[in-house]
């Protein structure tokens, strides 16, 4: 009997042990990290379906849906922890850079989050004889100048 009820309790004892380990979301810094997958919700934003981001501390990997991979660096600005929002700096491998800021829905669902990409900054190829028609064409076929794209955690890999 009694090496029945030390055996349940070394079983509870790993069982506890395993439940410990897991995805620190303490921080927002530390809450981005491993693998997330893309979600769109919409036509301006289906571009990036199914789009993989490994992030590990200082670098980001992006996988898009055709396997074209692109490895990035990135740089935290700020956090806002009443917003569950930080707000990361991105440089591509040419040296372009753009701010993204990424958002979850609250502090105990670090599971999702969204992306918001500002468009403002990018130009619509405007050409000097384009008339004004032309150019609100453009512009307008850029979509929203504003989009939020959903991510879903995957797991902890930070590499394809």
């Amino acid at each position: 009997m009694k090496k029945i009820i030390f055996l349940c309790l070394i079983l509870l004892f790993i069982i506890i042990l395993s439940a410990c380990g897991g995805r620190d979301t303490s921080t927002l810094e530390s809450s981005i990290i491993g693998h997330w997958v893309t979600q769109p919700d919409n036509e301006y934003n289906a571009v990036w379906k199914d789009t993989h981001f490994y992030i590990s501390k200082d670098k980001i990997i992006q996988v898009e849906n055709d396997g074209t991979k692109t490895e990035m660096k990135y740089k935290i600005l700020s956090t806002n922890d009443k917003k569950n929002s930080i707000t990361i700096k991105v440089i591509d491998p040419s040296g372009e850079s753009m701010d993204n800021v990424l958002t979850f829905p609250s502090k105990k669902e670090r599971n999702k989050l969204v992306e918001l990409i500002n468009a403002n900054g990018v130009e619509p190829y405007a050409e000097e004889d384009d008339d004004l028609t032309t150019i609100e064409s453009k512009i307008n076929s850029l979509g929203p100048l504003t989009q939020n794209i959903p991510w879903k955690y995957v797991d902890d890999k930070q590499k394809p």
